[in-house]
């Protein structure tokens, strides 16, 4: 992954709905040349588009409360494939950073603060950055 923001830093709009109770968000990096076959994911956690693929993976982790989580399963099961921005706080170096071609590809529930709450974490996959 790459820089990781705490939610309260950043905001993050997908699909046009900005993400309610963001605990933390992971900037996509590359992790590794994809194999290509133009689909969203040969281990549903692959995303390529070209003759030389990579794959930008990010994630972000919201409260189990957010009133976000069905939108996000909705795109999950869907596999949306829409634009995610990153707001950044203003004595950052760049006001946002967007992400084209973004897609949910897995969800996973986790107890990171301790507070014996299941936090959502959802990973996903880039195809550009903007």
């Amino acid at each position: 992954m790459g820089t990781q923001y705490d939610g309260s830093d950043v905001s993050v709009i997908f699909a046009g709905m900005r993400i309610e109770q963001l605990q933390s968000v992971s900037t996509p990096d590359v992790s590794y040349p994809g194999e290509y076959d133009r689909t969203l994911g040969d281990d549903d956690d692959v995303f390529v588009t070209d003759d030389t693929p990579e794959e930008l993976e990010g994630e972000l982790v919201v409260a189990p409360t957010s009133g976000s989580i069905d939108d996000l399963e909705q795109h999950l099961h869907d596999r949306t494939i829409d634009t995610l921005t990153i707001r950044f706080p203003p004595d950052h170096s760049q006001s946002s950073e967007t992400y084209s071609g973004t897609a949910l590809t897995e969800r996973s529930d986790e107890d990171f603060d301790g507070d014996d709450s299941d936090d959502r974490t959802y990973s996903f996959v880039s195809e550009d950055i903007e």
